[in-house]
């Protein structure tokens, strides 16, 4: 394949959404989506699979990482793929994260779809750590 693989540690929050929703809903269904995503091209239909599937392989397993690495932020074990289970369409979960991250201010959308994934997750996990910890802190009062 003579094209060059994005970098997959310099994601952005955008571009996983995407990755995260073509895999989930299938990689036969998305694979174009997928090459034009990882490549960052327009094309992926003009590539043949066994050129490409070395790097969606690599992909698939940045994903796996990704998950394992947050698994905590998502409350969740992992099914047999590393990602988390999600019972509702894995679309609307990103965009309910992404509105929970923008504070639900439709105008920081951009910016945030442009920042590194790893970022978000962080902040994320942040996030949640502070709710823990109030959550601890007002149970404590009522106690």
């Amino acid at each position: 394949n003579e094209e060059e693989m994005i970098d997959l540690s310099k994601m952005t929050f955008g571009q996983w959404i995407d990755l995260d929703v073509y895999l989930s809903n299938g990689i036969t269904k998305h694979l174009d989506d997928i090459v034009n995503l990882i490549y960052n091209i327009e094309n992926g239909g003009d590539r043949f699979f066994v050129d490409v599937m070395g790097d969606i392989t690599t992909a698939i397993n940045y994903r796996k990482h990704v998950y394992t690495q947050y698994k905590n932020l998502f409350n969740s074990e992992a099914n047999d793929d590393d990602s988390p289970k999600q019972k509702a369409n894995a679309a609307k979960v990103w965009r309910d994260i992404l509105i929970t991250v923008a504070d639900e201010d439709i105008t920081k959308f951009d910016q945030i779809l442009d920042t590194n994934l790893i970022t978000v997750f962080n902040f994320l996990a942040f996030k949640k750590e502070k709710a823990y910890r109030q959550y601890l802190e007002s149970q404590k009062k009522r106690a």
